[in-house]
This record gives C-alpha cells, sequence and structure tokens, in this order.
C-alpha cells in the first residue's frame, strides 16, 4: 500500500519561496494497492496535478471527502477526469444525502464558477459511509469515525496486506465541548498503526488561542501516535504561514522527544510512502 501526497496545507494555499520543499497546496492525497479503482483523499488545490497525471487513466475514481470545507474542494472544478465522459467517480461525503447538499459540486454555479455541474461529462455517484464498505478495493478494508471538527467530516481507516493507515484531518484531539469521538476511542482506534497522517496544524502556544477551531497541536498528534503505539505519524494539515525551515525544525524537535518509539515526518507534496 503506497500514499502519494499532492496537498499538505491547511486553510489557504500558499505558494511562495517560504514553501517550496513542504509545498503549498490544499489537501489531497492518492492511496494506491493495485486495485482496480483510483482512490483519493480529499479535493483541495493539490488534485488539479493529480487530475493531470490521471488524464489517461479510466478506472473509476473514488473520492473520498474528510469533510467540504472549501481548502478541501476547491481543486476539483480544475480536475480533469471531471471534464472525461468516460469517467466514473463515486464521491464519499460525511452528512451529504444528496447532490443538492454537496459543496464540491455546488461551487460550479454563478458567480463562482462558470461551468455549471450540470455540464460535466462525467458520471459523477455519491456515497455514503456505509457504501465505501461494499467496495472490494482488491482486499483493502475502509472504516470511518467521526472526526471533531466544527460541521463534521470524517477519518478513514485503510487495512490491506497487513499494512494499516489512518487519514485524520481537521480533527480537534481536545475540543471545548463533547466530541463525537473522544481521545480514548482515537487511542483505540489507531492502536498499532503502520501509518498515521494527523492534524498538527497549530504549535502548543498557537493552540491555546483556536480552541474549539477544529484542529489539533503538534504536540497533541505527537502523543496520539504515542499513545496508540504507532510506527509512523505524519504530521499534516501545515498552518500556512509555517516555513518550510520551521518544519524542518519542528519534525527535528519531535523526532528528538520521542526517540526510537516512533517516526515522525511532516507531510510534503510529491512524497510517496511505502507501507
Amino acid at each position: 500500500m503506497q500514499v502519494t501526497f499532492y496537498g499538505v496545507r491547511g486553510s489557504i494555499a500558499s505558494p511562495g519561496p517560504d514553501t517550496v520543499r513542504y509545498g503549498g497546496n490544499t489537501p489531497c492525497l492518492r492511496v494506491d494497492n493495485g486495485s482496480d479503482e483510483i482512490i483519493i483523499l480529499d479535493a483541495g488545490t493539490g488534485i488539479r496535478r493529480l487530475g493531470d497525471e490521471l488524464a489517461g487513466d479510466h478506472r473509476p475514481i473514488y473520492l473520498l471527502l474528510s469533510h467540504q470545507h472549501w481548502d478541501h474542494i476547491q481543486g476539483f472544478p480544475f480536475f480533469k477526469p471531471a471534464y472525461r465522459g468516460s469517467s466514473e467517480i463515486f464521491v464519499v461525503c460525511f452528512n451529504c444525502e444528496s447532490h443538492e447538499n454537496l459543496s464540491l459540486t455546488q461551487q460550479f454555479s454563478d458567480p463562482f464558477f462558470p461551468v455549471p455541474a450540470s455540464a460535466l461529462p462525467s458520471n459523477i455517484h455519491l456515497l455514503d459511509e456505509e457504501g465505501i464498505r461494499d467496495v472490494n478495493f482488491q482486499g483493502t478494508i475502509v472504516t470511518t469515525a467521526p472526526l471533531n471538527h466544527p460541521g463534521g467530516g470524517s477519518a478513514y481507516f485503510f487495512r490491506s496486506g497487513g499494512k494499516s493507515l489512518a487519514y485524520m484531518t481537521d480533527n480537534e484531539l481536545f475540543p471545548p465541548n463533547e466530541p463525537p469521538t473522544s481521545y480514548e476511542e482515537w487511542v483505540e482506534r489507531c492502536h498499532g498503526l503502520d501509518c498515521l497522517i494527523h492534524d498538527a496544524s497549530y504549535t502548543d502556544e498557537e493552540i491555546e488561542t483556536r480552541i474549539g477551531w477544529g484542529h489539533s497541536s503538534i504536540g497533541q498528534a505527537l502523543q496520539l501516535g504515542l499513545d496508540a503505539g504507532v510506527k509512523l505519524i505524519v504530521l499534516f494539515h501545515h498552518e500556512p504561514d509555517r516555513t518550510d525551515d520551521q518544519l524542518d525544525e519542528i519534525v527535528a524537535e519531535c523526532q528528538e522527544k520521542v526517540g526510537d518509539s516512533m517516526k515522525v515526518i511532516a507531510a510534503r507534496e510529491g512524497e510517496t510512502l511505502t507501507l
């Protein structure tokens, strides 16, 4: 099982000389397990480059949205397979009952975008979280858990060939209100994961003025990885103003803190992890 990062930045795209090495696009990942389907996580601005790579690939596409906030859907109008009549795109979204309440396609409307969703030649289907469990991704088991984020959302867990991966972006581990998923439940769900990709938007100092925003601190994410016995934690959803040099320092400090207990990296555009 492989995971490739196409967008790793949170909130708003932040290209520039200080974000060249880690990247400035908003969230998009691809999970590849050798199956006959293409699995994509989120549709931030990073999905544009992924769409370019898939221009000649006609396999069914499964787009698993963590939630519908702008930075996780804004790249879809520039996703080339959506403009191809042969494309079958299955969208999995938390709490989406119909296309009418799907922000992914609502953004194709005046005055936001010149091409209406009705003009897209691709075939877009909406699946709920139960529906994804009926899909056999070459034996890969996909499960979900509700995120602690304003408006809700989904974490995704993948198990394939004895390896395990979790994608938990936009997740506040210690929110001010009663969470849909408690910290203890997260520890249980993440127990022994080979790879945990988790929201680490803020430093421990920054999080103090951002309680209730639906994100976690770097230290909180690190603690979850340690408590759950995770092998590799990937810090994700980098704050827009976080520079490459700052991320280098953060990773070094985190690795020194955990020692040999767990490997720590920061998500980087263009990087592929093989589990």
